[in-house]
């Protein structure tokens, strides 16, 4: 029988209900245990969550509970003092005493699984997850094309049966691709990159308030994904409509120009890094990554993007990174590059300098990455 301790209830915690749901049934309580690292916001948690939540007793609940997987989605910063002082201790005695040892499911975004297979022993079945996180947007279901990507380090470590029980949990929630860590923080440039779409869209529409012909982030939006859908191959699920007709003509042109230079730049950083999965995977991943980062801009108000933004980029970050070298490098030769587009005189070289850049930028996403994780 799965059990389920879960150390760590913040954003992940609540949302994977429908995970443990799709594994366990509907009655979660008694076979899930949520952990809090501090008391504060207990009684909520307690209310909020369809299952036992405690605070500051990770160890106790473990010995009292013997789970067969422990999702451990704290902070980043406290997984390594979690790791080494609460599961150590924990893992040893499960060996100590004859006890299969729990599966690890780590939704921290560092550090790898290399670490986990050094501090809890090579015989750790572990797996570090980038989760498919914006279940719906504008009441639209998104889970059709969401992806998750699963990083186990070597990717064939798992028994084929307890890597089921793991895609079972994140099946509500889209696709998954098993990838190993290098692979994970390739693709994961690719996601950061497309998310970087939001602060291009925000300097868009300082331009065209400037000249006097304000654009709305929908229009903009709804323009992105259609552009983005004119080239996707092979086509995503279409969730809901979009068009350029909300768009200036002028405008609609450049950002067809713009979607189609800046998708290209990312896919080719991940074309050319190496990956072990096929490029062909790895394209299907990317144009996953970029639709469900530039579908929230049809729907949401700025301050919900913005929202979305401060959720997803903890300081020092991949994706802070992302948007400084926006800031530093593209904001304005692009923001001059529309103006000229608009004023009848487009500079052609514009966007082949673009997809390099976005290329450089999922460059830097990926070495922020390298040096979050010491690889």
């Amino acid at each position: 029988m799965e059990k389920i301790v879960v150390v760590g209830v913040g954003f992940i915690g609540g949302y994977l209900q429908a995970g443990f749901r799709a594994l366990l049934g509907s009655g979660l309580r008694g076979r899930v245990f949520g952990i809090k690292g501090q008391a504060a916001g207990l009684a909520e948690k307690q209310a909020e969550l369809p299952f036992a939540v405690s605070a500051g007793d990770t160890a106790e609940v473990l010995a009292r509970e013997n789970p067969t997987i422990i999702v451990l989605a704290p902070p980043p910063h406290a997984v390594p003092g979690i790791t080494e002082q609460v599961l150590k201790p924990y893992y040893d005695a499960c060996r100590a005493e004859g006890r299969p040892l729990p599966d690890l499911y780590s939704f921290a975004p560092t550090p790898n699984t290399d670490f986990f297979l050094n501090a809890l022993g090579p015989d750790l079945h572990g797996a570090t997850i980038l989760p498919h996180r914006v279940a719906r947007t504008g009441g639209v279901d998104l889970s059709p094309i969401g992806m998750s990507y699963i990083s186990i380090d070597p990717a064939d470590r798992w028994p084929e049966e307890r890597l089921d029980v793991l895609r079972t949990v994140l099946r509500p929630y889209g696709a998954c691709v098993v990838l190993t860590d290098r692979d994970s923080l390739v693709l994961l440039s690719g996601k950061i990159t497309s998310h970087v779409c939001y602060e291009v869209c925000f300097t868009i529409c300082a331009v065209m308030e400037r000249r006097g012909t304000p654009v709305g982030l929908a229009a903009l939006g709804s323009g992105l994904r259609a552009a983005h859908k004119a080239f996707c191959q092979p086509p995503l699920p279409d969730l809901c409509p979009c068009s350029m007709d909300g768009l200036p003509a002028g405008l609609s042109t450049f950002v067809s120009s713009f979607t189609r230079a800046w998708f290209e730049g990312l896919s080719n950083f991940s074309k050319h890094s190496g990956l072990s999965i096929s490029d062909e995977q790895a394209l299907r991943v990317d144009h996953s990554s970029f639709e469900l980062n530039i579908f929230p801009l049809q729907f949401e108000t700025r301050e919900g993007l913005e929202r979305n933004t401060k959720n997803a980029a903890t300081k020092g970050g991949v994706l802070e990174r992302g948007i400084e070298y926006y800031h530093e490098a593209i904001a304005e030769p692009l923001a001059r590059a529309l103006e000229r587009h608009l004023d009848g005189a487009p500079d052609p070289a514009f966007f082949d300098w673009l997809r390099g850049q976005s290329e450089a930028l999922s460059r830097e996403a990926f070495q922020r990455s390298c040096e979050l994780t010491n690889r």
